[in-house]
């Protein structure tokens, strides 16, 4: 069982936590869940995501927030 967090922060450099979820697996179906979810609390666009290499979270993302970008964290890139 793994945990994953989304942290976000508004225009105003504010910082959030948006979400705690809980999965046995990744997947683009789970992801897919996790920001429709957030869409419907209000979040409006996402433009930026860095991340450490989440199977089917980039397709999950850019299903339901298709403008945003994409990329791997600085120590997994180096990796």
């Amino acid at each position: 069982m793994a945990v994953y967090t989304i942290l976000g922060y508004d225009l105003n450099g504010k910082k959030d936590i948006l979400g705690i979820w809980m999965a046995e697996s990744e997947s683009k179906h789970f992801w897919l869940q996790i920001f429709d979810e957030i869409k419907a609390r209000g979040v409006e666009d996402i433009f930026f995501v860095s991340m450490d290499g989440v199977s089917g979270l980039e397709a999950g993302v850019e299903s339901v927030f298709p403008q945003t970008v994409v990329q791997r964290c600085i120590v997994h890139l180096i990796r």
